[in-house]
């Protein structure tokens, strides 16, 4: 094996290049035999083709998916050899995991460290039986009485005052202009105004008041299990699982409100530069108790398989997960910050840097775009040439760490419903696809799971059906699975649906094309009039995904 000239296989993000035998590439490299200098040519070249044959590097890639699909994806005798290899590993690794403390800080322990960068060689499926609890706790199902009607008015009031006053100008994200400050009194009037709008109205505050007392073991449920039934104040309905999940649906979107200070757009959705734009990041709040709160949510998404759509920058859940953050995830978060801080690092002229930076302090803006010193009377210190790799450190160790005591109250949340080690058996990826699903709305996956009412599937109108949604962008596939289902998302993977889409006829009227088609999230049911052609049905589909409000039917 060659450990010197692969380093394409090196585990990502702990600097370790491998086990004897499976680490870096898997190079068969066999000795060609000599052909004693008056060997036949064609024998000597068919030896050096055997030979070339036979030599193959391994990727990390390459292993990947190996892992993942269990050799199904093996071209040759090799791949099979070094499946084998690989999954001697994981057995070790299955074997040594609960000899390690894994849940250590990044960084404390080199163990620690290289065990949790080895974790993918454990198959998904065997990790994912670490999720479920060894007890599972059973107790009636409480009612929550919750008043939508005053959340949805503090929503929609909040968010009319965020477009408003995002057309106006706002502080740049980039610490290369952290001078810009804005004045007491709008400050003042702004945090008033936010006050006003009482974000205890919210159905994610309420629902903390009800049940954040609760103790841990009452998160942890079985799959498809709910904690508690929902009632809306002034609205009719039984809850048969769907105002549940209208609940989860709705709180989602409130929680990347910024109004609610829970989550934030990252500076790149702000500066609109860069990678992951429309993806949120804590908060700079002292609320940790609510962030805790979050965090048992994503646990009792994991153990229920109530998915929670949450669009976080993947540099947040690889730190819930305790990988390794690089500086290439932190540009994802803010592009603008960090190519300063590339810049100012390799600046070699002082005249340059005196241009560029010459009104620099040793301060840092957060995310939020409140300005903070990094060092003691910060804002009093200015940044010179000679100080700069200084000051480039200090604000890349700030931006770094922003949220990590958010986070770190989100990790706490999980694992008070999902073991620690069990937890940090995954990486951030893998846990935002547990907890989120798939972002992609998989129409060959939903006709799978589907089942027909009153029709046999094969009938014109089903055909325009299916045309229909293969029409839908995937935002708007997004609203179809919201409008039949009150859910945003797939489940993470086939084995985990609980019950198939219903496509119910509902027949009998004379003009079937000026009906609108009926949804019933409770049974993830939609009732689909027998339309006469592919446009009305089309056109119905989508008025009623748009405009029609997600729930009527229990």
């Amino acid at each position: 094996n060659d450990h010197k000239n692969n380093s394409s296989s090196t585990l990502p993000g702990s600097g370790f290049s491998g086990l004897s035998g499976f680490g870096t590439g898997f190079a068969s490299t066999s000795t060609i035999p000599s052909s004693g200098g008056s060997g036949n040519a064609k024998e000597k070249k068919k030896q050096q083709d055997s030979a070339g044959a036979a030599l193959r590097t391994y990727s990390f890639e390459d292993d990947l998916q190996l892992i993942k699909r269990s050799g199904h994806n093996a071209t040759s005798s090799l791949d099979m050899k070094r499946l084998k290899q690989l999954q001697h590993c994981a057995s070790i690794l299955q074997e040594i995991w609960p000899l390690i403390n894994t849940t250590l800080p990044r960084g404390a322990s080199i163990l620690s460290d290289m065990a949790r960068d080895l974790r993918w060689l454990i198959p998904f499926a065997t990790r994912t039986k670490y999720w479920k609890p060894q007890n599972e706790v059973s107790r009636a199902m409480l009612e929550i009485l919750l008043d939508r009607g005053k959340a949805r008015k503090w929503m929609a009031e909040t968010t009319s005052q965020h477009n408003s006053s995002s057309s106006s100008p706002s502080f740049p994200s980039s610490d290369s202009q952290s001078h810009a400050q804005s004045s007491p009194s709008s400050s003042s009037s702004s945090s008033s105004s936010r006050m006003s709008l009482r974000s205890s109205d919210s159905l994610f505050e309420q629902l903390y008041r009800k049940i954040m007392h609760w103790p841990a073991r009452s998160y942890r449920v079985s799959r498809h299990v709910r904690i508690f039934k929902v009632r809306f104040v002034g609205e009719g309905g039984i809850d048969s699982g769907g105002l549940y999940r209208e609940c989860f649906s709705e709180i989602c979107k409130e929680l990347m409100n910024p109004a609610l200070g829970i989550l934030i757009p990252c500076p790149n959705s702000k500066n609109d530069a860069g990678r992951n734009r429309d993806t949120f990041v804590p908060a700079p709040s002292k609320a940790m108790q609510k962030f805790r709160f979050l965090g048992r949510l994503m646990g009792l998404a994991l153990r229920s398989g109530e998915l929670l759509s949450l669009r976080m920058a993947p540099a947040v859940w690889k730190e819930l997960t305790l990988q390794a953050v690089t500086k290439e995830d932190m540009r994802g978060v803010d592009v603008l910050s960090f190519g300063m801080i590339d810049g100012m690092r390799n600046t070699k002229s002082k005249e340059m840097f005196d241009h560029t930076f010459d009104d620099e302090v040793f301060a840092g803006l957060r995310t939020d775009s409140k300005r903070c010193p990094l060092v003691p009377h910060g804002t009093r210190i200015p940044v010179t040439f000679s100080r700069r790799l200084t000051y480039a450190s200090y604000l890349y160790a700030f931006r770094k760490h922003e949220f990590t005591a958010q986070i770190s109250a989100m990790r706490m949340g999980l694992a008070e419903v999902v073991p620690k080690t069990a937890l940090v058996l995954f990486d951030g990826a893998e846990l935002q696809k547990a907890v989120c699903g798939e972002t992609i709305i998989d129409l060959e996956v939903l006709k799978r799971h589907t089942t027909y009412e009153g029709y046999s599937g094969l009938e014109p109108v089903v055909q325009f059906f299916w045309q229909a949604l293969r029409r839908f962008d995937n935002d708007l596939r997004v609203k179809f699975l919201q409008f039949v289902w009150g859910r945003s998302r797939l489940p993470q993977n086939e084995s985990m649906w609980e019950t198939s889409m219903r496509v119910h006829s509902c027949g009998g009227a004379r003009n079937p094309d000026a009906r609108l088609p009926l949804s019933h999230t409770c049974f993830f049911q939609i009732d689909l009039p027998r339309y006469t052609n592919a446009e009305a049905c089309y056109n119905k589909l989508k008025i009623a995904v748009e405009e029609t409000g997600t729930f009527e039917m229990g």
